[in-house]
């Protein structure tokens, strides 16, 4: 009976593949969403920078200077899983 119960290690291979496929099929997917996210806010920080800092939206609370990019990358992190919680 226990013969029976197993799979082949053929099917354990196929699902282990059909698992790794969809992972980065998702991964890609999230790649693609945090570029676009990113080459909004970019412009977004650029602009910014015309601002005193105090009044940046998208400044650090930190003392030290960020890059325009790191700003940019930043509120991409802050907004994409904001935008995914149920």
């Amino acid at each position: 009976m226990t013969a029976m119960t197993q799979e082949s290690p053929s099917i354990k291979t196929t699902k282990v593949q059909e698992t790794h496929h969809a992972a980065r099929r998702a991964s890609c997917e999230y790649k693609m969403i945090f570029l676009l996210t990113m080459l909004l806010f970019l412009p977004i920080a650029a602009l910014s920078r015309l601002l005193p800092r105090a009044w940046r939206p998208l400044a650090g609370f930190s003392d030290a200077k960020e890059g325009i990019y790191c700003e940019a990358r930043r509120a991409a992190d802050i907004v994409i899983p904001c935008v995914f919680m149920g």
